[in-house]
């Protein structure tokens, strides 16, 4: 599974990983630190908002060791 760091505040990080993937559609796990604990959640989005989100630097790929 790849992740992806959130761009955004650096106090409360936010990480995306890819959960499935389908010919225009990815499921994801969206996973934040809120302060008090780490908020996830499921969400749909199409292949074409994710690699515009690439494009942009919103998101950018973690390299796991």
């Amino acid at each position: 599974m790849k992740k992806f760091k959130i761009k955004g505040s650096e106090n409360y990080p936010e990480f995306l990983t890819i959960i499935n993937e389908d010919s225009d559609k990815i499921l994801v796990l969206l996973e934040k630190n809120n302060g008090y604990g780490i908020e996830s959640r499921e969400e749909i989005m199409s292949k074409q908002l994710f690699e515009s989100c690439l494009r942009t630097n919103y998101l950018t790929e973690m390299i796991s060791a």
